[in-house]
């Protein structure tokens, strides 16, 4: 899979698109698994790219599209929070693309990113339901992620579904250090 950095809101519509296909999957399973409706107004595709504010676009942050064979497969944004703290959001794979280590490498080139950008510390706040995403972090984790209670302004409040969340921060190895995989 070859990862693009999209550095213009003119060329995000595949990452937005993505994005919708995330959100319209999480609704509908939030509705199906725990018979909780989500308001389509709070839903963003793609959270801080309208009207970005430099938190995706501009230097805290990145927009990542994934394409396999010149196929829009994967997405990933990386967020700036502090100066030494990101967050991932929007980490996903089409159906048709999983299984091939796409949302690996993925995670890999947003921690990679963060940590050249001067990140420290990697924020995450995943659906119980998206249960391979949740492997997939605890998989790099080893002594470095650490779970928690959720985090000031996490979007699963504005969905009225923390208590279906889990939050986590990931400590960035230092500059040439490997992330490496703990299971």
């Amino acid at each position: 899979m070859e990862i693009v950095t999209i550095t213009d809101a003119s060329h995000a519509a595949d990452v937005a698109q993505l994005g919708k296909e995330y959100t319209d999957w999480l609704v509908a399973a939030f509705a199906e698994e725990h018979q909780h409706e989500v308001p389509g107004h709070v839903v963003h595709p793609v959270p801080h790219l309208d009207g970005d504010d430099g938190l995706v676009l501009g230097e805290g942050g990145r927009l990542f599209l994934g394409l396999v064979d010149g196929q829009p497969a994967a997405s990933g944004v990386l967020v700036r929070v502090t100066d030494t703290l990101c967050e991932g959001k929007r980490l996903y794979v089409r159906p048709e693309f999983r299984g091939r280590g796409f949302g690996r490498q993925m995670l890999e080139r947003v921690m990679s990113d963060a940590r050249d950008m001067g990140y420290t510390q990697l924020r995450a706040e995943v659906s119980v339901l998206m249960r391979e995403g949740i492997a997939l972090y605890k998989s790099y984790s080893g002594e470095n992620l650490e779970s928690h209670e959720p985090f000031e302004g996490h979007e699963g409040a504005s969905w009225g579904v923390t208590q279906h969340q889990v939050f986590m921060t990931y400590q960035i190895p230092a500059e040439g250090a490997a992330m490496e995989r703990t299971s």
